[in-house]
């Protein structure tokens, strides 16, 4: 198959929106987006990330191609999940201890929280954005994990209803939940949960 032919099948499957990453893996020259730009045949949205005029502009994609290291995770990870209905008025990511959080500029608020490298990759998951693209967040375990964690920061509605939400899941896992606890050292508060919620 022809590098256009690869350009274009990638466009039909990723929502009419590709970037550079996507052609260095399919060992394509960068050129050609350059290229195609220059035609008129795609549009920049952001640095390594095109689109064709019927392309969607995905704020999680692109913040995400951007900042590859910051993982969506608390109230935008469960957002993402359906664990709450909230649409979240900025992005919660979590980076590992160590990496520099001031390089992040976006025009909304990014709420950062910190991790050590050896939990950092702990849970990670592909999910949809709200556009349909696949984007990195913690899974509904590790979700539930920092959730209990920073239980004191978090609205009783708000964790009520998170808890509810995840106990009806058809997807919930409460036995990697307990593996993440252990990891955690959240046993206790997680048993105590799994105790509630009767799963």
């Amino acid at each position: 198959m022809k590098n256009r032919n690869k350009i274009q099948f990638m466009l039909d499957q990723n929502r009419q929106v590709i970037t550079s990453k996507m052609l260095r893996e399919q060992k394509i020259p960068s050129w050609f987006l350059t290229d195609m730009v220059r035609k008129n045949e795609l549009v920049r949205l952001e640095r390594g990330i095109y689109s064709t005029s019927e392309g969607l502009f995905d704020e999680f994609q692109v913040f995400q191609n951007r900042y590859g290291r910051c993982v969506f995770s608390f109230q935008t990870a469960l957002y993402l999940h359906g664990l709450c209905d909230e649409t979240p008025a900025g992005f919660d990511v979590t980076v590992y201890k160590g990496y520099n959080a001031t390089k992040i500029k976006a025009p909304f608020s990014i709420y950062v929280h910190y991790i050590q490298k050896g939990l950092h990759e702990l849970g990670l998951t592909q999910i949809e954005s709200p556009f349909g693209q696949k984007v990195t967040a913690y899974d509904m375990e590790r979700c539930i994990c920092d959730l209990l964690k920073h239980r004191k920061t978090i609205e009783p509605e708000t964790f009520a209803k998170v808890l509810k939400n995840y106990s009806q899941s058809e997807k919930r896992n409460p036995q990697k939940l307990r593996e993440y606890a252990k990891i955690m050292k959240l046993d206790k508060k997680v048993e105590d949960v799994i105790g509630v919620l009767g799963i």
